[in-house]
C-alpha cells in the first residue's frame, strides 16, 4: 500500500495546493471572512519568505469571521452532520 501511494504523493500534494488556494481565494474575497493566513496568499505576512523555503503552500490556513464566537457558532451548526 506504501509503495502504490507513494507513485501518486506528488500529484495528489500538487492538487491538495491547488484546492487550498482556490479555497483560500474563495474565503479572501468573502465578505463575512474578516482575514485568511494561508501562506500561498500575497496577504500572508510571510508570503515572500514561504516563496524561497516551500514548493507550494500546502492545504493548511486559518480564518477569522466576522462576527466572532456567535458567527463562528453559527457557522459550525450549520454544518450538516
Amino acid at each position: 500500500m506504501v509503495h502504490r501511494g507513494i507513485k501518486t504523493l506528488g500529484i495528489r500534494m500538487e492538487k491538495h495546493a491547488e484546492n487550498g488556494m482556490a479555497i483560500a481565494r474563495f474565503l479572501e474575497a468573502h465578505p463575512q471572512i474578516a482575514w485568511v493566513r494561508y501562506p500561498g496568499l500575497k496577504s500572508h505576512p510571510q508570503y515572500d519568505l514561504g516563496q524561497t523555503q516551500h514548493s507550494g503552500p500546502g492545504g493548511v490556513m486559518a480564518f477569522e469571521l466576522k462576527g466572532g464566537f456567535e458567527a463562528g457558532e453559527t457557522l459550525l451548526n450549520s454544518v450538516p452532520i
